[in-house]
C-alpha cells in the first residue's frame, strides 16, 4: 500500500494506479515477464529495434493536479489530480479487451485508492484513433482520462 504524502504526491499517485493495474489487467500476449505498462511510450533505438516490447503497450501519464485550499477552521490542501492512461494495440478487438480490463481494475480496486488516501476515482470518456506506423503496422490508440482527489 503507498501512503500519499505532500512532497511526492503525484510520483505516489501515478505508482498506485500503475500497481492497480499491472496486478489486476494480464497481458493478453502473454509475454511472461516482460515489461507492458510504462509511463511514457518506450523508445526505440535504431538498431535495437528487438528491444521493443510489442504490442499492446500501456501508458499511465504523469499526473497533474490544479490544488485550492478548504478553510474549515483548519488548513486543509485539497488536491485535484488528473492523468491518462494511453493503450496502445494492433487490433480493435485486442483495444477493447484491454480498455475494459484497465477500467474494471480501476473499478473494482477502489478500495486501493482509499487505503493509499485517494478518493473520488473518475474514469471520463476518451478517444479513440488509429495510425499506420513503420511497416505498415496499424495501431489502435485509446485515452482513458482519470481524475482523483487526495487530502494533505
Amino acid at each position: 500500500m503507498t501512503i500519499l504524502t505532500g512532497s511526492d504526491i503525484f510520483n505516489r499517485c501515478w505508482q498506485v494506479v500503475y500497481n492497480v493495474i499491472s496486478g489486476n489487467v494480464l497481458d493478453p500476449t502473454s509475454r511472461g515477464g516482460s515489461k507492458w505498462i510504462f509511463a511514457d511510450f518506450p523508445d526505440i533505438q535504431v538498431g535495437k529495434e528487438s528491444q521493443f516490447p510489442g504490442y499492446p503497450i500501456i501508458t499511465i501519464d504523469t499526473f497533474q493536479s490544479d490544488s485550492k485550499n478548504m478553510t474549515m477552521g483548519i488548513g486543509i490542501r485539497e488536491f485535484d489530480l488528473v492523468s491518462t492512461i494511453t493503450t496502445y494495440t494492433k487490433s480493435s478487438t485486442q483495444k477493447d479487451t484491454v480498455n475494459s480490463a484497465v477500467q474494471n481494475a480501476l473499478i473494482t480496486k477502489r478500495g486501493d485508492f482509499l487505503a493509499s488516501g485517494l478518493r473520488d476515482l473518475f474514469i471520463g470518456a476518451g478517444g479513440t484513433s488509429t495510425d499506420v506506423i513503420s511497416r505498415n503496422t496499424k495501431i489502435h490508440e485509446s485515452i482513458i482520462p482519470i481524475r482523483l482527489k487526495a487530502e494533505l
